[in-house]
């Protein structure tokens, strides 16, 4: 009987849930991290520390075996095996070794060109716009280089709507690697604020020299949690079974600011999305077929563009 009972209980160990709350922290200073993600690319899944380094990550049907990464940029990325549950866990990331692009000078003619989605406008779809906003969510805009000159990149322009504009997010950069976000080209995490609701935003970035990579290059936002900009959605909805009748239950998730405009049906189509746990996809939106193929969907890109500066 003592075996039985051993072997009834044994799944329950192995498959049951894992919560783990603790801090990241830099190993050098010994301070707090803000807005670094933890994935689980197993179970597709993660979350993200606040503003002081704080996290509570939930893995659906965690093993102690299970690899946890933990990255943030700046920082070299970190892969957690064996997890425990509990409070009070404590992970130190240590600092990357930061490369400065080396300063040119030459002679010839500068101009200035813009490069991304150029559309002046665009809609703001608050459903939409929610799932796009979870922490540690990413979405991505291809900046083509077709010039023929060398050159920096200058700036990078968000199109902001009127939701929570103020609400910080991350900036990143990534060079072009087959055709989707690779490595960072940015060595540090560059933390934004919008000043204009419901129009273009221009960050100027020439400080950090970066140079336009051949295959061109992708600039991202990134939402982060931060409680004071928090709100909670109750727009989706899962359709569950209910003592043998289908009922469809509210799903609520929290989501963050700021809401960026976007264009459906777009002659774009270079927009990737990428949520923690997951790799980068197409961005689609629009009516599914019937048939369920979602990549029949039009193409949909948010308004992010870049102005390069070309030497000729």
């Amino acid at each position: 009987m003592k075996y039985l009972l051993i072997l009834l209980f044994l799944p329950v160990c192995v498959f049951a849930q894992i919560k783990i709350e603790g801090r990241v922290i830099d190993a050098v200073t010994k301070q707090p991290i803000p807005y670094v993600n933890l994935e689980s690319f197993r179970y597709k899944t993660g979350t993200q520390s606040n503003q002081d380094g704080e996290f509570v990550f939930e893995l659906p049907q965690g093993k102690i075996s299970d690899t946890l990464k933990i990255s943030c940029v700046g920082y070299k990325a970190k892969y957690i095996t064996n997890l425990r549950m509990g409070v009070g866990a404590i992970y130190e990331l240590l600092p990357a070794s930061i490369t400065l692009s080396e300063v040119v000078i030459r002679k010839g003619k500068v101009v200035l060109k813009e490069v991304g989605v150029l559309e002046k406008t665009g809609s703001n779809f608050n459903p939409f716009n929610e799932r796009l906003r979870r922490s540690g969510a990413q979405t991505a805009v291809l900046m083509k280089n077709e010039e023929k000159g060398k050159g920096i990149v200058k700036s990078v322009h968000f199109f902001i709507g009127r939701h929570k504009y103020n609400a910080p997010f991350r900036v990143r950069l990534y060079d072009n690697e087959k055709g989707f976000p690779g490595n960072d080209l940015l060595g540090k995490s560059l933390e934004l604020v919008a000043t204009s609701k419901n129009d273009w935003n221009e960050f100027d970035i020439s400080e950090y020299q970066i140079k336009i990579p051949e295959k061109g290059f992708y600039v991202a936002i990134e939402w982060l949690a931060n409680e004071k900009f928090a709100s909670v959605s109750n727009t989706f909805h899962e359709v569950v079974d209910v003592n043998g009748k289908k009922k469809k239950i509210p799903r609520p998730f929290t989501y963050y600011g700021p809401e960026i405009a976007h264009r459906i049906d777009s002659s774009y189509g270079l927009t990737y999305r990428k949520f923690l746990g997951t790799d980068w996809f197409l961005h689609r939106a629009g009516v599914v077929p019937k048939d369920g193929d979602r990549s029949k969907t039009g193409f949909a890109d948010i308004l992010v563009k870049s102005t390069i500066e070309i030497i000729e």
